[in-house]
This record gives C-alpha cells, sequence and structure tokens, in this order.
C-alpha cells in the first residue's frame, strides 16, 4: 500500500456513505494498546494480529459475519416497532378519546385494547346533526395486525361518512358492505353492530352483520338478554340487505357491545371467560356508571386471566340509560 497505509484506507472507506457500514477485520503487525484503540475508533470490527493462519482468518469473518447480520436484523426489527407503534397512536387517534352521550339521556364508557400494537377492532359513537339519534358501532376484522387495521381505519371511516345520510343501522351495514366487497380481498371480512339511540322516541334500533349476541340489561326484569340478528359478515355478498330489530328503551337499561376477545379471554386449563360469566357481571353491576361498568368487567377479566398472553383484541362498549 505505497499511497496508504490500513489506518487512511480504513479512514476513507468509513468517511464514504456507499461503504461505511461495511465491516472491517484488520489484519495488522501493530499490536500495541494505542494500535487497537485507534482500530476502536475507526469501528473496526475485529483486529488480527500476525503471525496468523488462514483458520484464524477464517474464523474471525465469519463471526464478523454473524455479529453483523445480527446488527442489521436489530436495526430492521427496531425500524419496524417504531413504525408500528407510530401506526398504534394513529389508530388509536382516529378512534373517539371520550364518547359523549347527550347529557341527562345517555351514559357511555369505552374500552380498546389490541393484542398487538395495531388491532382490528375499532368502534365509534355516531350521531346527527339533529342530536335526535346516537349510534354506537363495534366490530372485528378478520385477520391480524397491519392488513386488519388498515381495513379497520377504513371502515370506521365508510360508517362516518355513510352516518351523515342516515341513521338507520341496517343501511348503515349495507353501505359498509358494499364498500368491502368493492375494495378488498374475497377473504376479508368484518362482523360488526350498529346500535342506535332515538332520544325523540326511547326506541333502540340495531342490526347485527355476524356479531351475534351483545349484552342488554332490562331494569324492568332485572335480567340479562342477548340480541342480535342472523345477517352474514359484510364484506362477503353484494348486494345484501341487512334486518334491523327495535325496542323500547328505559331509565336503568344498560346496552354492554363487545367483540369476542372478551369471551374467549383464556384463564387458567384453558379456560375460556364465557358469555356466562360476562352477563353475570354486567348484571352485579348494573347500577354504578357506565365507566363503573367497564371498569369492573375489565379488571374481572384481568383477574381471570392471570397476567396470560393476550391472543385476541379486547373492545366493548358500556352504554347506559339514566
Amino acid at each position: 500500500m505505497p499511497e496508504m497505509d490500513g489506518w487512511d484506507f480504513c479512514r476513507a472507506l468509513k468517511k464514504n456513505q456507499e461503504t461505511e457500514h461495511i465491516p472491517v477485520v484488520m489484519v495488522t503487525g501493530k499490536t500495541s494498546e494505542m494500535d487497537r484503540k485507534i482500530g476502536r475508533s475507526l469501528k473496526i470490527a475485529d483486529y488480527v494480529t500476525k503471525p496468523f493462519t488462514p483458520e484464524i482468518i477464517k474464523n474471525t469473518v465469519n463471526m464478523v459475519f454473524l455479529e453483523e447480520m445480527g446488527r442489521r436484523e436489530r436495526e430492521e426489527r427496531e425500524k419496524l416497532e417504531g413504525e408500528l407503534k407510530i401506526g398504534h397512536d394513529i389508530q388509536q387517534g382516529l378512534l373517539p378519546e371520550r364518547l359523549r352521550p347527550p347529557a341527562g339521556k345517555l351514559q357511555a364508557s369505552s374500552l380498546w385494547i389490541p393484542a398487538r400494537q395495531l388491532g382490528g377492532d375499532f368502534f365509534d359513537e355516531l350521531y346527527s346533526e339533529s342530536e335526535r339519534n346516537r349510534s354506537y358501532v363495534i366490530a372485528d376484522v378478520s385477520g391480524k395486525g397491519l392488513p386488519a387495521a388498515l381495513i379497520a381505519v377504513a371502515s370506521q371511516a365508510a360508517l362516518r361518512t355513510a352516518c351523515q345520510l342516515t341513521t338507520d343501522p341496517a343501511t348503515l351495514l349495507g353501505n359498509l358492505n358494499s364498500m368491502l366487497c368493492e375494495t378488498t380481498a374475497d377473504e376479508t371480512f368484518i362482523t360488526c353492530f350498529v346500535a342506535n339511540f332515538d332520544l325523540a322516541t326511547n326506541k333502540l334500533e340495531f342490526a347485527s352483520a355476524g356479531h351475534h349476541g351483545m349484552m342488554l340489561y332490562r331494569s324492568c326484569t332485572g335480567e340479562v338478554e342477548l340480541i342480535g340478528t342472523d345477517d352474514p359478515p359484510c364484506g362477503l355478498i353484494s348486494p345484501m340487505e341487512f334486518q334491523a330489530s327495535s325496542m323500547e328503551f328505559e331509565s336503568g337499561d344498560v346496552l354492554l357491545l363487545f367483540t369476542d376477545g372478551l369471551l374467549e379471554a383464556e384463564g387458567k386449563k384453558q379456560e375460556m371467560y364465557g358469555e356466562e360469566r360476562l352477563a353475570q357481571k354486567l348484571k352485579e353491576h348494573s347500577g354504578n356508571t357506565a365507566p363503573q361498568i367497564k371498569e369492573a368487567i375489565s379488571e374481572d377479566i384481568e383477574s381471570f386471566i392471570r397476567n396470560r398472553a393476550q391472543v385476541d383484541d379486547r373492545t366493548m362498549i358500556v352504554v347506559k340509560v339514566v
């Protein structure tokens, strides 16, 4: 190397953006501690002193390659985790920060805990400009991770747009179904439940797209009823007419909307939390406020699973008539 020594070559390599990440193994006769410090300052991957054998060089280079592969994998993982964290924050920001039902009529409280950084569940509160109607939506997209989260965000936007024209739950589901059938893959579908409170007539209207068994505590009987319809999920068949049902609501009634992550929360011996326990917990706390009911159910689930890993998103909305 008549024009530069090994140190100069390394300095030039590290100054160039196209070559600065190339790992370098220094093979040299310089053995002083100062030489080693210079090598570390230039981010030399490894340092082999003379004399050496081909086997030493081979093993050293193999170790450097393995370390470099590990470093790059860590960087990619950290980059992906950062992007997923941003995606989580965006998705959470699109959900209502706090449900704002009309004062004096309804109380509402929600929970959204994705199993991963991005979730396939979503919920929303929809209302008309007249404030006569207040609708609550809960939905579960098939699949996990980023694909499900993207569909969830698009579906939430579609429902928000549609509610400006209608508050009819069946029509809202029909519009969502058409959008999904036109824009998503055949295997993508969403189960969704829409409940609309008509505050002028005290009528609860609801429709379900494959989202069965929502719970309604009736203050007049002191019992929990399961409500829903047998219509299929959105995104499978187009066109599709969904059926709506209705009933009168009164003070003290509590509507619980949830995704199957609540029922399938797993406790000891792979036991599921289940419908019966959820209904009992709703009944026990029906006299409390909506936020208190939500907290009681959430705390009971956490106690049931005892720090076991969460495998599915957990989402719920509690709406109480006051």
